[in-house]
């Protein structure tokens, strides 16, 4: 797919979708001075203006947005109509499917520490809010295709200064106090896209344990010392 002289904003502006005059979530538009100011400061590769790795960082920075904080299918940009995500070759979720459980519920499933049928829209992003109150940013590491089949690796990080809630599949809640240190994850990523440049899918491949694990570690060391950790699944 040849790129146009003339590209979508969704694709030269990693905040451009926060221009849109919509129903936000909150009632205003979302603030991520936080997650930017982060992302410019810790970021690990420094990409020109007008590289594919540019093109593709814009286009998930807007898609991230938008599922987060747009309520209503005809005010998504990024995504063309029929848009799904899947991770690890599972489920398949669409637009309603995330708008209705949240993106972290989807992407993260059902994990020992992060139990996502307990958790509705707000609580599940409020988690990582909570717990990661100075910004969890995001930025592409490589990019290996070009369109229509974008290819790519990514990385996602942020500093646990505050506590994380952890929901547990038997109904209890357990806190992890801050361990002021940096977590993330990285993945690889193969976006389809359509003609417009908007996201067809997205298929995600990353540990989905990984975003809980290293902020819990304490947790696991204490529940190896009851029996309560055989009835959570992923904790050795």
């Amino acid at each position: 797919m040849k790129m146009p002289e003339t590209l979508p904003d969704f694709l030269t502006d990693p905040n451009a979708v926060l221009k849109d005059s919509v129903d936000w979530r909150h009632g205003q538009v979302p603030d991520y001075s936080a997650a930017n100011a982060k992302y410019a400061s810790e970021r690990t590769v420094l990409h020109s203006q007008d590289s594919l790795e540019q093109r593709v960082t814009c286009l998930v920075k807007n898609w991230e947005k938008e599922v987060s904080f747009k309520q209503h299918l005809k005010d998504f940009r990024t995504m063309a109509p029929g848009w799904w995500v899947t991770v690890n070759g599972g489920r398949k979720f669409t637009l309603p499917d995330v708008l209705e459980q949240g993106s972290y519920n989807a992407l993260i499933g059902e994990q020992a520490f992060f139990c996502s049928s307990k958790l509705g829209f707000e609580e599940s992003h409020r988690t990582f809010r909570r717990a990661m109150p100075t910004g969890f940013a995001w930025e592409v590491l490589d990019v290996w295709s070009g369109p229509p089949k974008v290819a790519f690796k990514w990385r996602h990080w942020g500093k646990m200064t505050g506590q994380l809630h952890c929901p547990l599949s038997n109904g209890m809640t357990i806190i992890a106090q801050p361990t002021m240190e940096q977590h993330g994850m990285s993945g690889c990523a193969l976006a389809r896209l359509d003609a417009d440049f908007r996201m067809e899918s997205l298929e995600l491949y990353f540990d989905q344990q990984q975003p809980m694990a290293s902020m819990v570690s304490d947790l696991v060391r204490l529940f190896d010392s009851f029996e309560l950790a055989e009835s959570l699944p992923g904790v050795s």
